[in-house]
This record gives C-alpha cells, structure tokens and sequence, in this order.
C-alpha cells in the first residue's frame, strides 16, 4: 500500500472454501513467537519432531475479516479520490477495532487530502500511541504540520522519521525541504546530500537540492540536479513534476548564458 511501512505488514489471502472467505494474516518472520508465558530458545529441551512449525499466519474473526473489508473499500475510494467516502469506511473500521492503527493512518491521509490538517493530526497522534515504531505515521504528520505552518513540529516529526527508519533518505529529504523553506540552506544541503546517498531515485530530494544550489549561485550544479529530478519524475510517471524541472532547468540555462558570453 505505502512504501515505506517499517512496521507489522498485512498479507490478505482471501479463499473461498464451501461458501465460506477467509483471510490469512501474516506476522513478521523475524518476530519472537511464545508458548504461554515461556519463549521458545534453541535450548528448549522439546524434542523437534513434536514441535509444530510457526508461520506466523492465523484466520481473522469474522469481526476481523468485517473490519478488514471496510478498510480495503476505504482504500478503494481513496485511490478514486473519493476521500471523504474513504473517510466514512475508515470510521466503520475503527467503530469495530478502536486500535486499528492502520484505520488511523489510512483516514488521516484522507483527512489530509480534504485540507483538514488539524483532524489529519488527531489520528496520526492516535496511530503512533498505538505504534510508535512506525516511521510513515510521524512523517505523514510532518506533512501536516507542514501545512499548518508548523515547521518546528515539521521538522520535529521528519527527525523522528530519521530516528525511526533510518535506512531509507525520505526522512532526509522531506527534513531538508523544510529546512531549505526557513532558510536553512546549509541543514537543507546537509539532510539533501544524505537523502541521495541513501535513495539515488528521489526525485524531489534531487529538485529541493537544486533550489539550494540556485541560493548558492551554484548555476551549474542546479541545472544538472533539476535535469536529473526531470528524468526521474519521467521514469516514476509524474510528468507534471518533470516538465516543471525541464522548464526551470532550460530557464535557467538561459539566464547563465548571457554571463558565460562575457566571461
């Protein structure tokens, strides 16, 4: 669903047996499995044979497979854009399990979508009391404050994001686009840099760090950063995002010439 879910993955299996759906739920490989109060250790003295092997999948209830199935028709009309009907299906989940962190996640997008940042806050708040492992929630709620204004509480949240999932540069490069809106152009080039590093495909960490590049009058560093962002928006399909960095990096091209004639 999202990309960067650092937290438990859903796996939904649905087969028909006799009438009846079922849905598997999968739990993390590398997750301790427990017997009573006593976890399982290569020292346990069980001989294997007698041991059932774990996989980590179980069957939904039927109030499970219900909510779960308000959550895919939320997903649904968010991908219509319906946000306001995805909105409605999200309660519908969390009206049947009040801890479904993904609901929360999933409805303040949505609420986010419609220009309700405050409500978008409240749930993202909500979804990290009950998962706080999870480095998308705290972005998506840097998004938020973002557009509030809030960009202490922005760059707070994409920091958390950093600490949170650190092996992949979107906390970077959101922080960084931040940081470049308040003018810091040297924490900006700093947390851009490193977003790179860490994810060569960003387009926009490539964009925002030829802004930078521009304030530094480093013109030839920002053509080639804002050519590389239009290639990579290209090839990720956000044409809009490509032409815009193929017409700065052209009007930019133009400006400098004028300079290199004289020189």
């Amino acid at each position: 669903m999202y990309p960067f879910y650092r937290a438990i993955t859903l796996l939904g299996i649905m087969t028909t047996i006799g009438g009846i759906n079922i849905i598997l739920q999968a739990t993390p490989a590398v997750a301790q499995h427990t017997s009573g109060d006593a976890t399982h250790t290569p020292e346990d003295s069980t001989p294997q044979s007698d041991v059932k092997p774990d996989l980590g999948i179980r069957i939904l209830t039927p109030t499970e497979f219900k909510a779960e199935s308000f959550l895919n028709q939320g997903l649904e009309k968010i991908q219509r854009q319906d946000y306001k009907g995805a909105i409605e299906e999200f309660t519908q989940v969390l009206q049947i399990v009040p801890n479904h962190v993904s609901a929360y996640l999933d409805r303040g997008n949505a609420r986010r979508q419609i220009g309700d940042n405050q409500g978008a806050i409240a749930d993202y708040n909500k979804a990290i009391e009950i998962n706080p492992a999870f480095a998308y929630i705290y972005s998506n709620r840097g998004h938020a404050r973002k557009a509030l204004g809030d960009y202490k509480g922005a760059i707070e949240d994409y920091t958390q994001t950093i600490k949170t999932y650190p092996e992949d540069g979107f906390g970077y490069a959101y922080r960084g686009a931040v940081r470049y809106e308040i003018g810091d152009n040297k924490g900006a080039m700093e947390d851009l840099n490193k977003a790179i590093e860490l994810n060569d495909g960003r387009g926009d960490a490539y964009f925002n760090r030829a802004k930078v590049y521009v304030e530094a009058k480093n013109f030839a560093r920002a053509i080639e950063d804002y050519r590389k962002a239009a290639q990579l928006y290209s090839e990720q399909g956000n044409l809009l995002g490509s032409l815009r960095a193929k017409t700065i990096s052209t009007e930019l091209q133009e400006q400098i010439k004028p300079r290199a004639s004289k020189l």
